[in-house]
């Protein structure tokens, strides 16, 4: 049998990277459902790092394969973890590189909802820290 598992049945490197890309995503969302702050920061790393192996967002891209949409998702759910560790400033770093890979995108369906995504992260943030302010406030008041 000529041809029998040679290449014909192998993914590509792209969507190898997509499905790799995908896993941690997935998994980060699911962190961050079942509140592990820390596992969803981690898995959002390990989906950015995927396309930072293969040479950045210019060698995904060379292989067919877009990687702002996922990466800037991930930046996202990062975000939200560090909105849940506490940790502001890396949450605002966060969203700060998602919004500039929305930018990146084509006007879409896919971008206004990641848009979307993006607001709502970061009205979590500012709720947040003007809730954990008020704490403080009334704690070192003593009202």
């Amino acid at each position: 049998a000529e041809g029998v598992g040679e290449g014909e049945d192998e993914p590509s490197a792209a969507r190898l990277l997509e499905l790799r890309v995908s896993l941690h995503s997935n998994l980060s969302l699911a962190c961050l459902q079942s509140d592990d702050f820390v596992g969803a920061v981690a898995s959002a790393r390990a989906a950015l790092d995927a396309v930072k192996a293969v040479g950045g967002n210019d060698a995904a891209l060379l292989l067919g394969f877009d990687p702002a949409p996922l990466c800037s998702k991930a930046n996202v759910r990062r975000a939200k973890g560090f909105i849940g560790l506490g940790q502001y400033e890396k949450a605002k770093k966060s969203l700060s590189s998602a919004s500039r890979l929305v930018k990146t995108l084509e006007a879409g369906p896919g971008a206004t909802a990641l848009v979307k995504e993006i607001k709502a992260a970061k009205a979590a943030l500012v709720s947040r820290e003007k809730e954990e302010n008020a704490l403080y406030r009334r704690m070192f008041n003593g009202s």
